[in-house]
Order: C-alpha cells, then sequence, then structure tokens
C-alpha cells in the first residue's frame, strides 16, 4: 500500500557547549521545530506525523475522486467560452496526480519532512483552483444547487488545509 514515511530527525550533538543541541529534532515542512529529550519520543513523533499525513492525504485523494466526479458531471457545461477552462482544468488535474505520486516517492527522502507538507498544500491549493472555475461556471449558468455542492466541497478543503498548516505548532519536550 502506498503510504507516508517520514523519518528524518536530527540527532543531538554532545560535544555542543549549547543547550539546545542536546535535544533530538523533527523539523516538518509546515515551518514547525519539535525537540525531544529522547529518540523513543522523536521516533513516536515521526509515527503520530504520518498517520496524521497518510489521514491526511487519503482525505485528499477522496475530495479529488470527488472533483474530478464533479467535473466529468459538469463538463458539458463547458461551451466554447469555457473551452480555455476546460483545458487548464485538465492539465492542473493531471498535475495534482503526479503531486500524489510525489507526496508518496518523496517523503522518505532526505527532505522528506518539508517534501510532504508542501507538495500537500499545493495539491490543496490545486483543488481549490478547480473548484473555484466550475463555481464560476455554475453562478454564470445559474445552476445555485450545484454551485452549493461545489462549496461544500471547498470548505471541506479548506479544514484539510487549516489542519495541515496548523499540525503540532507547539514545541515538545
Amino acid at each position: 500500500m502506498k503510504k507516508i514515511k517520514i523519518e528524518n530527525y536530527e540527532n543531538p550533538k554532545p560535544l555542543s557547549i549549547y543547550t539546545k543541541d542536546k535535544y533530538y529534532w523533527v523539523w516538518l515542512g509546515n515551518e514547525t521545530k519539535h525537540r525531544f529529550s529522547n529518540r523513543k519520543h522523536a521516533e513516536a513523533f515521526l509515527v503520530r506525523t504520518n498517520r496524521f499525513l497518510n489521514e491526511r492525504l487519503f482525505e485528499l485523494n477522496r475530495l479529488y475522486v470527488e472533483i474530478f466526479t464533479e467535473y466529468r458531471r459538469l463538463w458539458f457545461y463547458f461551451d466554447r467560452k469555457a473551452m480555455e477552462s476546460n483545458i487548464q482544468i485538465e492539465g492542473t488535474l493531471e498535475w495534482i496526480n503526479k503531486k500524489f505520486n510525489i507526496v508518496i516517492d518523496r517523503s522518505q527522502g532526505i527532505n522528506g519532512n518539508f517534501n510532504v507538507f508542501q507538495n500537500m498544500l499545493i495539491i490543496v491549493d490545486n483543488l481549490k483552483h478547480i473548484i473555484k472555475v466550475l463555481t464560476d461556471l455554475q453562478t454564470q449558468k445559474n445552476n445555485w444547487v450545484e454551485r452549493y455542492n461545489l462549496i461544500v466541497i471547498s470548505n471541506r478543503l479548506d479544514e484539510i488545509e487549516k489542519t495541515i498548516r496548523n499540525y503540532n505548532l507547539q514545541e515538545h519536550n
């Protein structure tokens, strides 16, 4: 099964005179750093973080499927005027699919802790862009029910983005 597995943390520097160098440090891509007094706590934090990230990735994949389904359902509304938006959405969907693979493949690399968060936020931003294009199209066509369905999906994306950005903002000891 595909899954995110970040595993990078900084070991203490026993010869250093600085107190901050006596800890294990985990740096994450949402611009947070976490310190731990022993390795077990750092590794346990990485396990919890991986679980969190995999759950969010699962949610993003589910929303990707829903957005793709909505796009295909609304595809007939793309007339000549909206053809450029149609082409843009198709390209964005393909690009998001590649980003999903990058999130998995690069999570285990040296910069995996950073890559995962940043690429997941990029996926969210691009899904939001597709929702905005589809919502604007439905507003022009006066399809308010479809528009509200898209707004519900957009709100779910906002919630996922918020949880990713705010994941463990406090420092650990």
